[in-house]
């Protein structure tokens, strides 16, 4: 009975090391994937997506797929956003692991994006959630829903 309590206990142990592992992973593809929105690499964006993977972004416009996610964001970059800079700054951050191979995410991010003159084209404050999922190349990016919660002149 020892023995078998025991063995448990490790078991239970290791699958809670096993989830916190999983969960930084996610959170780390998550916080990848916003650094390469806001250096423009539309392709390293999409590759952080699963195939089959979703996008809702903050205007509500939904994008179906990898490729579709980085077609769309290849136009935007080199057509609305050229010679201009973004940046983001994670202001809070979350994990789940729904189970090993299922991870829930969500960020706080203070987002801008500026002309070379300095001045800003977009700035606001958006919630980021994502599901990933446990793929045979590592932790892709199944659904993901960018919400704004804040923009200048907002309080």
């Amino acid at each position: 009975m020892k023995n078998t309590v025991l063995l448990t206990l490790f078991f239970l142990s290791l699958s809670l090391f096993v989830r916190a592992q999983d969960t930084q992973a996610a959170l780390a593809v998550g916080e990848q994937a916003i650094a390469d929105f806001f250096a423009f690499d539309a392709d390293a964006f999409g590759a952080a997506f699963a195939n089959d993977g979703w996008l809702i972004n903050p205007y509500g416009m939904r994008m179906n797929g990898r490729a579709e996610i980085s077609q769309i964001h290849n136009m935007l970059f080199e057509q609305h956003w050229q010679g201009q800079s973004g940046s983001a700054t994670v202001l809070e951050k979350t994990a789940d692991a729904l189970s090993d191979h299922v991870v829930v995410v969500s960020y706080r991010v203070d987002t801008e994006v500026k002309k070379a003159d300095g001045s800003f084209t977009q700035q606001m404050e958006v919630v980021l959630s994502a599901v990933l999922r446990a793929e045979p190349e590592g932790w892709k990016i199944n659904q993901m829903q960018i919400t704004p919660i804040r923009t200048p002149g907002q309080g």
